[in-house]
């Protein structure tokens, strides 16, 4: 990113979303989850197991796809399944309302009333905060968790020995899509009249190197916008480093910045214009009903 044509720092750190899945949840269910190339089909199918495992045990309930009422995710889901149907990443970026993609987001409307059957989100969500449950996945109190890669680096600290047990999968698409949510940004920068200002300039600049974007990906789990020989030539080491380099190989630079906000479906002038992914996803409203309100405004 360039402001006025310059860089204030390195490139180095990244993210992608991920449908976060927990292996010993998806084993107990009876279900292996794909980390690439998921269909739609295949994730409800993932639902529709967690479901009925839920209705033999309730005792031991799993919650299908966590939530939380202040950090609400799970619509990531349903832009990327509506991204899938759009034909380029020039039609997903268009700043306005077409009836091509109104169409695609009625298709997606429809398969979230399709999984409503499943109950995917606990029921209790809304009384749910993100910094109070932040290793649910970890903790095997949910079989899905819809979140950037930082997460591992969260996980990480609070149980380096169930890390592995979290595998950031692809999101389900209905057909291959154009765009993946995530991207780079720039961190670090050196004021004007920083005491050490030509110490610190080496210091950017020395975070630019081929070798320090490595390190990084290694150690983060998290990809980088400065390449390195991880990134552009081979597979990383584990299932972690293995997302990061699929989603880059695939999507190239055609990522987009994830927000909770209607404008992906709508435009700008209408961020704050309901979609109703929620009262969908959840069964309060049918897809028809949705998307009628949607076009009456």
């Amino acid at each position: 990113q360039v402001w006025n044509g310059i860089i204030p720092g390195p490139y180095i750190e990244g993210q992608f979303w991920a449908l976060w899945c927990n292996k010993n949840l998806a084993k107990k269910v009876g279900i292996e989850v794909k980390q690439f190339g998921m269909t739609f089909d295949d994730f409800k199918s993932y639902l529709k197991a967690v479901h009925e495992y839920n209705t033999k045990n309730p005792s031991d309930y799993i919650t299908p796809i966590y939530e939380s009422t202040d950090w609400p995710t799970t619509a990531a889901l349903g832009i990327q399944l509506y991204a899938s149907l759009l034909d380029s990443p020039q039609e997903f970026y268009l700043a306005e309302i077409t009836d091509n993609r109104l169409n695609a987001w009625a298709k997606t409307l429809e398969a979230l009333e399709q999984i409503a059957t499943y109950k995917p989100l606990n029921p209790d969500w809304r009384k749910v905060n993100w910094d109070k449950t932040t290793g649910s996945l970890i903790n095997e109190q949910c079989l899905f968790y819809i979140n950037g890669s930082w997460m591992y680096n969260i996980w990480l600290a609070i149980d380096n020995e169930k890390i592995n047990n979290c595998m950031p999968a692809e999101f389900p698409s209905f057909k291959t899509p154009s765009v993946y949510p995530g991207g780079y940004q720039v961190m670090w920068a050196v004021l004007k009249n920083a005491p050490h200002k030509k110490e610190a300039i080496k210091f950017l600049l020395a975070m630019n190197k081929p070798e320090i974007a490595e390190m990084w990906v290694r150690y983060t789990k998290c990809p980088t916008g400065i390449k390195g020989n991880l990134t552009g030539v081979s597979f990383g080491k584990d299932q972690f480093e293995n997302f990061s380099y699929h989603v880059q190989n695939v999507y190239k630079t055609n990522t987009y910045r994830y927000y909770e906000s209607s404008s992906w479906v709508l435009n700008k002038k209408n961020d704050k214009t309901p979609i109703y992914f929620y009262e969908v996803i959840q069964g309060q409203l049918t897809a028809n009903e949705a998307i009628q309100r949607i076009k009456q405004g």
